[in-house]
């Protein structure tokens, strides 16, 4: 009878339980990826006086405003989850995503943030366009019949090149560049393949920005980069610069500085490569 009352009270205190799973089609198990942002700053951020350093300790959504996945079964191929294109709308230093009911397996997830809807998302330059800030990321997992907690780090697929502009005359209001041999896409895996060419008309600034994907292996980035007043009938006359090679490269920055002697009516061209400035054109215009 003692032996009895003990078993009763034994599956009576397991029913208490909220954790307890009897029925294995009841349990829900969830896996959770904590994905945050690798490359908060330009690699060499340091090296441009006029560009401030972001502040690391911003929320995610200051880098990437919004995510999307892709979970793929690494035994048979087939994606076991793809998901919408969510927003990234709160004030956290990393996102965390939940994947629920996923089958025991091996699987790549690929991550991708900042992307644009009905554009692939390892499209970089879609139709000749500077397009978005993309940031990216991929992880093996192992995924068990136990709950898991797995970390993940975004990384940066474009450069950035900066068109600084000093002492400019009055009466320039536009810049107009023209860049040529840059890559395409870009894989989970950050391989880039492609050779595309982007197109960009501004208002002009000092620091002007363009995002760029990387050069292609082996070869050169060509800009082609002229300035021009938007008034149809300004005296101004359009500046045009002689084509400027350099080299983009992923999550650093590249510069073309362009610099105007108002004594005697001369242009310095320069650009920053492995950590100097190098004058490549000296244009007299008068």
């Amino acid at each position: 009878m003692a032996r009895k009352i003990l078993y009763i009270a034994y599956f009576m205190m397991l029913s208490a339980l909220p954790s307890s799973c009897i029925d294995d089609d009841d349990c829900s198990v969830s896996h959770t990826v904590n994905i945050g942002i690798k490359d908060k700053n330009y690699f060499n951020v340091s090296s441009f006086p006029e560009v401030s350093p972001v502040n690391e300790q911003l929320p995610f959504r200051n880098f990437s405003n919004n995510i999307y996945y892709l979970l793929r079964n690494t035994d048979t191929g087939e994606i076991t989850r793809k998901s919408t294109l969510t927003d990234v709308t709160d004030d956290n230093s990393s996102y965390s995503l939940h994947l629920t009911d996923i089958p025991e397996g091996n699987y790549n997830l690929s991550v991708w943030g900042n992307i644009v809807t009905g554009i692939p998302p390892g499209t970089l330059h879609p139709n000749g366009q500077e397009h978005t800030d993309i940031f990216m990321a991929s992880a093996l997992l192992k995924i068990g019949s136990c709950p898991s907690s797995h970390a993940l780090s975004m990384e940066r697929t474009k450069g950035k090149l900066l068109v600084l502009c000093t002492n400019f005359p009055e009466g320039y209001t536009h810049l107009q560049a023209n860049i040529k041999h840059v890559s395409q896409t870009s894989d989970e895996r950050l391989v880039f393949e492609g050779d595309t060419e982007v197109n960009k008309d501004q208002l002009l600034k000092n620091i002007n920005e363009i995002l760029l994907a990387p050069t292609p292996t082996g070869g050169s980035t060509l800009v082609n980069i002229s300035f021009y007043a938007s008034e149809t009938r300004s005296a101004v006359l359009p500046l045009i610069i002689p084509e400027t090679k350099i080299t983009i490269s992923r999550n650093e920055l590249t510069a073309v500085r362009v610099d105007y002697n108002n004594q005697n009516n001369t242009w310095d061209i320069s650009v920053y490569a492995d950590g100097r400035w190098t004058l490549i054109h000296h244009l007299d215009i008068s």
